[in-house]
């Protein structure tokens, strides 16, 4: 790179940032991200031991790893692809993988997935889960903050109140996002100022964890 534009970029740097800081140093993780890499360029299966949260134990899956990518909640690295264990599209964090070997097996990836694509319908605050569609109404200032904020591409306004000097005072959206922690944590971010108009099943989800954390 030439000597210019190399002083120009380290001139950028101390200028333009991100507000994402990594929680964990991956720097250890190199050999399981070389071995992902090299799996996922030659589509090859993989076989290894993950430490999942939901268990006490290093559990063994056979894994197609299709990316590697960069979770922007909590800047934490992922690789996602076919669990053929639970025989679906699945993320894993990086700091989890206890150890992974390259199989001799290929796998074929499906010629239309597309990560971005995936997380966008898949994933929401983080969280993976099942899309589900969440109508929300917000009052008060916090009306404002949803009317000039995009927090998902399918987000839609659904109806606008606004007061007599032109202020917003009240507005509906509608996104199609994925169900599940994700979502009920950012809902519960933005109370007392918001409503569930829908589904019901989420609201009362909503209602229930208020109920346990209350002392």
């Amino acid at each position: 790179m030439p000597p210019r534009i190399r002083r120009n970029l380290d001139e950028l740097s101390k200028i333009i940032g991100t507000a994402a800081i990594p929680n964990k140093d991956y720097s250890k993780f190199g050999g399981v991200i070389e071995e992902l890499t090299a799996a996922a360029l030659e589509q090859r299966i993989v076989s290894m031991r993950y430490d999942s949260l939901s268990s006490s134990r290093d559990e063994l899956r056979l894994f197609d790893p299709y990316n590697i990518y960069l979770d922007p909640d909590g800047a934490t690295l992922k690789t996602i692809g076919y669990d053929r264990r639970n025989n679906r599209i699945s993320p894993f964090s990086l700091d989890r993988i206890r150890s992974v070997r390259i199989t001799k097996e290929n796998f074929s990836r499906p010629p239309d997935f597309d990560l971005r694509k995936f997380l966008t319908e898949n994933c929401f605050n983080g969280i993976h889960g099942e899309p589900v569609t969440a109508r929300l109404k917000v009052f008060g200032v916090t009306a404002g903050i949803f009317y000039e904020r995009q927090f998902h591409p399918s987000q839609k306004t659904i109806s606008l109140k606004k007061s007599e000097s032109g202020r917003i005072e009240e507005i509906e959206i509608e996104m199609r996002v994925a169900a599940g922690r994700g979502l009920e944590r950012f809902i519960l971010s933005w109370l007392p100022d918001i409503q569930i108009i829908a589904p019901e099943n989420l609201r009362l989800q909503i209602k229930q964890i208020i109920s346990q954390t209350k002392v």
